[in-house]
């Protein structure tokens, strides 16, 4: 399945904070790997070597989605801001063109038993308030309507409890036009091995320790984004 959105009008928006493992390498390479796109906005801690469009908020709570939400919900009142935008995070790198598509993997409650920490209550508490519907949370970038985005997180209250921000979106706006997929996520070494030639790949954090891994993520993406100063 194909997007139905040109990225060349569309802006990418990155909420990211201060948790690099890489003195924020991982962006700078992310960057470099972007398709075509109107601009490129940090919304919360940038480098000092990224001259991408900022929009400085902190992070106020101990919990990640939370404080993704927070951005996000900011950014949705944002009119400077394509109306539709993809969302990114730091570790998302394109290798080869492909298309920005809804993936979904599986089921949220199998989502759930696959996880732990922090993380597991917020599927749980999803599922609480959507029931166990399609899980969205495959690490792939997605295309947010900013209006949409609002209106499915109005009746929830993510600050005392936190969701997975893209389940909920996702069943609500685009869960009919989705394809099956296996999580992106390289977690390790031995997966990075086997999944570098891939178009897409997101990487955790302990892999961007990996020096092997930071090696060839150099010789792969060589060549400065317009957004290093």
């Amino acid at each position: 399945m194909k997007s139905d959105k040109d990225t060349k009008k569309l802006d990418f928006v990155y909420p990211h904070g201060t948790g690099s493992r890489w003195k924020h390498n991982e962006l700078r390479y992310s960057l470099r790997s972007l398709p075509e796109h109107r601009k490129v906005w940090i919304v919360g801690y940038i480098p000092n070597w990224c001259t991408a469009e900022h929009i400085s908020i902190s992070d106020i709570y101990p919990d990640k989605q939370k404080n993704v939400i927070r951005k996000l919900l900011h950014i949705c009142d944002d009119d400077r801001i394509t109306p539709d935008f993809v969302f990114m995070n730091d570790d998302f790198f394109f290798l080869e063109k492909c298309d920005i598509i809804s993936y979904t993997q599986g089921t949220l409650l199998k989502r759930k038993s696959t996880t732990g920490g922090k993380y597991r209550k917020a599927v749980g508490n999803t599922i609480k308030h959507i029931g166990n519907l399609k899980n969205f949370e495959v690490h792939f970038p997605i295309i947010i309507n900013r209006r949409k985005f609002k209106e499915a997180l109005k009746d929830i209250n993510w600050e005392k409890d936190s969701v997975c921000y893209r389940s909920i979106y996702g069943n609500k706006y685009i869960k009919d036009t989705v394809e099956i997929q296996e999580d992106f996520k390289i977690y390790t070494g031995l997966e990075w091995r086997f999944k570098k030639n891939e178009p897409f790949i997101s990487t955790d954090n302990s892999l961007a320790k990996y020096e092997k891994f930071q090696k060839w993520i150099q010789e792969k993406l060589p060549d400065p984004s317009k957004y290093e100063a």
